[in-house]
């Protein structure tokens, strides 16, 4: 895939923004990132999330010379914006033709921290698994991660699937939207929901009402109301 250079918008800037005393808002924005994963390959950033502390996740991918793509996750703190780390690398393993992508991020109720986006199985020359939806969790703010979800698949489809965005509710149940193929290659409107902190997984959505092809790529959760 083709992928940008990173430009990451203060997301601190947007949060600690205050509206000025007329009807309209004032805001401040400043580049805090120019990120690059490999020198000399691209970057790119699809989801941002922050904490009630102040910390910001920003989750994308990226390429290195391994010719393989790894979906990224980079953290900062509200003490010093920044500065970034790199919370998690989501590629199984670059060096055996894996590819992934981060594509969206969510807390949940319990203050877990989610991410979402499609992982590529490597091709033999006997079959081609295709992508798969790919979820995988934090319970550390991105100290330390693991996969709850990389098998799934659009049933009876043409072996091409993947997430697009995230969100959680006020019970804990998280919610995930994409794409599948179905076996004739045409796209699905998905909507999958994880209950039992991300370990039970069911489609709760599925939509294509002209039959020509449909996919999800946004959604969102308004506290307190459902």
């Amino acid at each position: 895939m083709q992928l940008k250079k990173l430009f990451i918008i203060s997301a601190a800037a947007l949060l600690s923004a205050t509206p000025s005393k007329s009807t309209a808002q004032t805001w401040t924005w400043t580049k805090v990132l120019d990120y690059e994963f490999s020198p000399g390959y691209g970057s790119g950033s699809d989801a941002i999330v922050a904490d009630l502390a102040g910390d910001v996740f920003a989750g994308g991918q990226g390429a290195s010379g391994s010719a393989s793509d790894s979906g990224l996750v980079l953290k900062t703190t509200a003490a010093n914006e920044t500065s970034w780390s790199l919370s998690d690398n989501s590629n199984p393993s670059p060096h055996q033709g894996y590819d992934s992508s981060v594509a969206g991020l969510a807390f949940d109720s319990n203050g877990d921290l989610y991410s979402c986006g499609t992982l590529f199985y490597p091709c033999t020359k006997k079959s081609c698994p295709g992508s798969y939806w790919y979820i995988r969790k934090s319970t550390n703010l991105g100290a330390s991660w693991t996969t709850v979800d990389d098998t799934y698949q659009y049933p009876g489809g043409a072996n091409s699937s993947g997430e697009m965005a995230m969100t959680a509710d006020d019970s804990g149940n998280i919610f995930v939207v994409g794409v599948g193929q179905d076996a004739n290659g045409v796209h699905q409107w998905l909507v999958r929901k994880g209950s039992n902190s991300g370990q039970t997984w069911a489609l709760v959505d599925h939509f294509n009402a002209l039959g020509t092809g449909a996919g999800a790529i946004g959604i969102g959760f308004v506290p307190g109301v459902g």
